[in-house]
């Protein structure tokens, strides 16, 4: 994940890239629409309120309880590769 903060008029632009996330990976419909409730909704009311909404999912982006924690194993796993693939490319 690669955050990009621009400054703007009028705050700043924040850019959420997920690298290698694609529509022909597994998890995409799950983990694009569980981001854009982070950054659309949780990230949005943490910067104007101060608290944000983590694990809260509902409307277009609903997850079911098996799709948050399949989600979580991806994240899991796909950090776990990550990191064998640094400590690959260092050796």
């Amino acid at each position: 994940m690669r955050f990009d903060i621009e400054p703007a008029a009028d705050g700043a632009v924040v850019t959420f890239t997920h690298e290698g996330l694609d529509p022909g990976q597994q998890c995409y419909d799950v983990c694009s629409n569980a981001w854009g409730m982070f950054a659309n909704r949780s990230l949005k009311a943490f910067i104007e309120t101060g608290t944000g909404e983590p694990y809260v999912f509902g409307g277009d982006e609903a997850l079911t309880h098996e799709d948050h924690e399949r989600l979580h194993r991806q994240v899991a796993e796909s950090a776990a590769a990550a990191g064998s693939a640094a400590s690959s490319e260092g050796s």
